[in-house]
């Protein structure tokens, strides 16, 4: 997950002392070092692509790049649900 990787790492205890969560955004149009790289590259935003991408790759030679945009807050919230108490 990109552009959310720390920010669930935080303790219960860490928290209550304001501890700033840390972004790591990057900036990187991975469309362009697939290209420059001659990788195989697809950005997907619904589970239908990524299921796709899936079965298209899964099995090949290569390196294959499949992007998948995740939002900070929605996963945050998938976090405190998933995770083991």
């Amino acid at each position: 997950m990109m552009g959310a990787g720390f920010s669930n790492t935080c303790h219960k205890k860490e928290q209550t002392i304001s501890i700033t969560y840390f972004n790591t955004p990057q900036g990187i149009d991975y469309s362009g070092l697939a290209t420059m790289y001659g990788l195989d590259y697809v950005k997907v935003t619904t589970n239908a692509e990524l299921e796709q991408a899936m079965q298209q790759y899964i099995g090949t030679e290569g390196v294959h790049i499949i992007e998948v945009p995740t939002s900070k807050e929605i996963s945050r919230e998938l976090h405190k649900v998933y995770r083991v108490q």
